[in-house]
């Protein structure tokens, strides 16, 4: 649990780098979301000193070859004059805004065990095999372009993958600081979620083809026709048809009036449209009344009761218990603040609201789902915290067992109606 802020979580990491290398359970990987809290925590630690004199030799050997390739105002720049001391003590940092070959020294030291805490951004798990005896995450959620979220299990395995040597450790050590509350769900679903689906980028442009086309013996629909791409749009194509078949099916079916004029039809038609625009006026209203300089005097008071919609769910009426204005933990830096002002501001403002929700695994029916069935709904009452990935909206045939008052936290775009 983070102490006071930032100052006190830094000063958490340096007691649980401190307790790795006490307990020879280096070398370390700290990961962070952000290419300045990397930077941070490695300088917070700077008077700290994990290596021997043979491996500062080593260390100054290394670093002064790779950087002769340079010229002579390169060698000067901020960054490779600031790095080599840092590398002496057994510290390194690796993210994407560090010259290409200072990256190539960091995982050269680091894969020789020269460097013992590597303060990294995620991007380290991927596509270099760097294993360590101990993983450490400073954050639980991540600024992904669009929003602060947790942190999905794909992306959770891959990063605490890299704990654990092979031929060298009986076991990796994965150590997560908490700075904020966190649901059991949440964390079971992280934990022992589903992976992240592997779904292919491949894209055709017109320069791929006039290349291939200027290659002896290529055959571009061969090509296209081998990718994954084309295999997976060629795997849903049935399910796809058939859908597509029983739609047209029901349509046909339909009767628009029974028993009517195509003059009736018509004004059905005319019906419809009309009640289109309407529902396009609609939310041309609600967007307006969201905006905060609109709808925050009447959200700030606890007891008002709101309609909410998640994720295309409506949760039907709920009370709001707070509100608060989400300060943010700054790790999101300037794009995070950017995508804020392009928002007006409404992903800054957090309502807390008691709305009737059913655990979504109550609808699983399988056998293991069934046999912990009981043992779920006695620690029903125990749970207090909702999201829309583990909660769906409360319905008719729900029975009184399974349905839950939870509390949610929306934003203002999340609000329907307001009392």
């Amino acid at each position: 649990q983070r102490g006071g802020g930032p100052k006190g979580q830094s000063n958490d990491l340096h007691r649980i780098v401190k307790l790795i290398m006490t307990r020879n359970l280096n070398p370390v990987i700290v990961f962070s979301f952000s290419k300045k809290d990397c930077e941070k925590y490695a300088l917070e630690l700077k008077r700290e000193d994990y290596t021997d004199d043979t491996e500062k030799e080593l260390i100054s050997q290394v670093y002064s070859n790779a950087i002769e390739s340079l010229s002579d105002d390169d060698k000067k720049l901020p960054q490779v004059e600031a790095l080599l001391p840092l590398l002496k003590r057994g510290l390194g940092v690796h993210h994407g805004g560090l010259l290409p070959i200072l990256k190539e020294i960091v995982e050269i030291l680091f894969s020789e065990g020269l460097i013992k805490a590597l303060f990294a951004t995620e991007t380290f798990a991927i596509g270099i095999n760097m294993p360590a005896k101990t993983v450490v995450f400073t954050n639980t959620r991540k600024w992904d372009g669009k929003e602060i979220r947790w942190v999905t299990s794909g992306e959770y395995i891959q990063m605490s993958g890299r704990a654990g040597r092979r031929g060298k450790d009986d076991r990796g050590v994965v150590i997560q600081m908490m700075d904020e509350k966190m649901e059991p769900a949440v964390c079971k679903g992280i934990l022992y979620g589903d992976p992240d689906p592997l779904n292919s980028s491949y894209r055709i442009s017109y320069n791929m083809l006039l290349n291939m086309l200027r290659v002896e013996d290529v055959d571009p629909e061969y090509l296209l026709r081998a990718s994954f791409h084309q295999y997976q749009q060629e795997s849903e194509a049935p399910a796809l048809e058939a859908q597509a078949d029983q739609h047209d099916a029901e349509a046909k079916s339909i009767e628009v009036v029974p028993g009517g004029t195509e003059e009736d039809v018509a004004l059905v038609g005319e019906y419809f449209g009309m009640d289109r625009q309407l529902l396009l006026t609609q939310r041309k209203m609600i967007k307006v009344q969201r905006r905060p300089e609109h709808i925050l005097p009447f959200v700030q008071s606890s007891g008002r009761l709101i309609d909410v919609t998640i994720d295309g769910e409506n949760y039907g009426w709920g009370v709001i218990v707070r509100y608060r204005k989400k300060a943010g933990t700054g790790t999101a830096g300037s794009a995070g603040q950017a995508a804020v002002d392009a928002a007006g501001g409404a992903g800054v403002h957090a309502i807390d609201v008691l709305l009737s929700c059913v655990d979504r695994h109550f609808d699983d029916t399988s056998q293991a789902a069934e046999a912990r069935r009981e043992e779920d709904l006695a620690n029903l009452g125990l749970l207090w915290r909702g999201t829309s990935q583990h909660c769906r909206p409360a319905g008719a045939a729900d029975g009184p067992e399974v349905v839950s008052m939870r509390e949610f936290t929306v934003g203002l775009d999340s609000i329907d109606r307001i009392s």
